[in-house]
């Protein structure tokens, strides 16, 4: 929780502002109920979003598959490839090329080489903790995100 001081700020008739963190009378100047939160760092989405099947194979017009996971601040690049961990069907995917969006520093791509696997459950895990994934004001995720999902049983036509 934050909060902000103000020192000599009134409204257009000269009078000082007023608000009062206790409900009652309010003297000029009082204003300690003025506060605000900061939104911890956290997941905003994925692309496949949690929970998703009949997922496509491949991306449009490519072999390969690609996962995008969007947090709400902007990040820190080194921490980003350390802090992905894919699996399909419960075994761990090594290959797989976890980058920075080029267009927008809150987003991840992941490319998986050769496409997803028909009829498999994935999971895509983004670490959280001091070893986990920063923003750009040095906050870590407070704990890890797993994001699942299951690809189609056959490649679309």
């Amino acid at each position: 929780m934050c909060s902000l001081g103000f020192t000599d700020v009134v409204d257009k008739q000269g009078v000082a502002l007023c608000a009062s963190s206790d409900g009652g009378a309010c003297q000029p100047g009082d204003t300690s109920a003025i506060s605000f939160g900061v939104e911890p760092f956290t997941l905003a989405s994925s692309e496949p979003s949690d929970g998703a099947t009949a997922v496509a194979l491949h991306g449009e017009g490519s072999t390969d598959a690609t996962i995008s996971i969007q947090l709400n601040s902007e990040l820190v690049p080194e921490t980003v490839h350390g802090a992905i961990k894919v699996s399909a069907g419960g075994v761990d995917i090594h290959d797989v090329d976890a980058t920075m969006a080029t267009n927008d520093e809150a987003t991840i791509r992941i490319t998986v080489p050769g496409g997803f696997q028909a009829g498999t459950e994935y999971k895509v895990t983004i670490v959280g903790g001091a070893k986990g994934i920063k923003d750009r004001y040095d906050d870590t995720l407070a704990k890890d995100y797993t994001i699942t999902w299951t690809t189609a049983a056959e490649e679309a036509p």
